[in-house]
C-alpha cells in the first residue's frame, strides 16, 4: 500500500482498489488509510 502513504503524505485522496495484493483483511494494520476502497476499476465507471 506505498501508493496510499505517498498519496496520504501528499494531501490527496486515495483509493485502494481490491484486484490487487491488498484486501480489506489488510486495512486495520495499514499505517495509511485509503480514502476510498473499490472492488474494481469498473465502479469509477458506474
Amino acid at each position: 500500500m506505498t501508493d496510499i502513504a505517498m498519496g496520504a503524505e501528499a494531501g490527496m485522496a486515495t483509493a485502494l482498489v481490491l484486484t490487487g495484493d491488498s484486501t480489506r483483511a489488510d486495512l486495520p494494520q495499514a499505517p495509511h488509510q485509503p480514502t476510498y476502497v473499490i472492488e474494481s476499476l469498473l465502479e469509477l465507471m458506474a
